[in-house]
């Protein structure tokens, strides 16, 4: 008979639930922890009166250097990716770069302006994708692509116009994090070589390099001598222990995002990563009751959608190149190819 150690026991179980309700769960869970990282980092900026962007990153990123390893080394809970140090240093290291910065803006970003406008602000990074596709790599997209381009623009310029709580720093900061945020998925498979590493993996590889990468930034800003003479109020265990969760409940996320790739479709995940900007929007409003116009609330729905087509049209291309190849290697269809959008769900099981 083999051996049932106890680790096994949580993933026999879990296999016995119906792979819709797996998915449900899992979009859940990675709900609960991307909205909960999005409000507790507004909440320590506004509420805790934690306005130290770098230093706060930082943080980040020391928690999630310590927190993978653990995951990944000390209890072995998931496979750790094994890298030549080579690529260590050659593909990990710059790409690092392009990382933190992606999250520092966003953080600075949020240091100045409510969730609902950033997270309006960063449905363009669609456009910026496009943009940098045809520029920088000589990529020409659909009519359809481009299409769905204006309602996104339009959206993000609707609400910047109308926004009530405008500020020039959170804006431009959202802005250039836009930029980065498409550099990142456009230069992943150019500095990675297209190697596939899920969400925690990454981080274990580039979360040290980014720490040690904003210890300068922190020195250079002054942010650490303003913390120390106010320690008497950062340095309560009230505080410490606010940092210390947000910083967890960041690492959590990177754990979400892995178990929902894992038990959901490609397509669920991208129409839940749509609705999830919205249900954001809603909840920080809900919590910091910041005002929003009508054509601020209808600026954020039309780039959302506008995203949505975006994601939708990028998906449906993705699926005609997989089935093409699939063709072309063996002459005939695969099982695959043969399957609708809808059936995809029941494909990830």
């Amino acid at each position: 008979f083999p051996l049932l150690l106890p680790q096994d026991l949580p993933a026999m179980r879990w296999e016995t639930i119906r792979p819709e309700f797996r998915g449900v769960i899992a979009i859940a869970t990675w709900y609960f922890f991307n909205i909960s990282t999005l409000i507790s980092n507004k909440y320590i900026f506004q509420m805790m009166g934690f306005l130290f962007p770098f230093t706060f990153t930082a943080i980040h990123m020391l928690v999630c250097s310590i927190c993978s390893y653990f995951v990944l080394r000390t209890t072995k809970l998931m496979p750790l990716a094994e890298v030549s140090p080579r690529d260590v240093f050659s593909r990990f290291l710059p790409f690092s770069a392009i990382f933190v910065l992606n999250i520092l803006l966003g953080n600075v970003s949020l240091r100045w302006v409510p969730v609902s406008f950033m997270q309006t602000v960063k449905s363009s990074v669609p456009a910026f994708t496009v943009l940098f596709q045809r520029v920088f790599m000589a990529q020409n997209q659909s009519r359809d692509v481009y299409l769905s381009i204006i309602p996104v623009v339009g959206g993000v310029v609707m609400a910047t116009l109308s926004e009530v709580n405008f500020n020039v720093v959170g804006f431009v900061a959202a802005l250039v994090a836009c930029c980065f945020t498409a550099t990142q998925a456009l230069a992943a498979g150019v500095i990675l070589g297209g190697a596939k590493m899920d969400s925690v993996n990454l981080v274990y590889r580039m979360a040290p390099f980014a720490f040690f990468m904003l210890i300068p930034v922190v020195l250079w800003s002054g942010e650490l001598d303003l913390i120390i003479h106010s320690w008497k109020y950062y340095g309560t265990s009230t505080g410490t222990i606010s940092l210390l969760l947000n910083g967890l409940c960041a690492f959590a996320l990177n754990l979400a995002t892995f178990f929902a790739i894992k038990n959901t479709s490609p397509l669920s995940f991208t129409v839940a990563g749509n609705f999830k900007v919205i249900l954001a929007v809603i909840i920080s409003v809900m919590i910091f009751h910041n005002e929003i116009t009508l054509t601020n609330a209808v600026g954020c729905l039309v780039a959302t959608a506008g995203v949505y087509w975006y994601n939708m049209l990028k998906y449906k291309e993705r699926q005609e190149r997989e089935t093409h190849a699939a063709v072309t290697y063996t002459g005939l269809p695969t099982k695959d190819s043969d399957m609708e959008l809808g059936d995809l769900d029941e494909k990830s099981s």
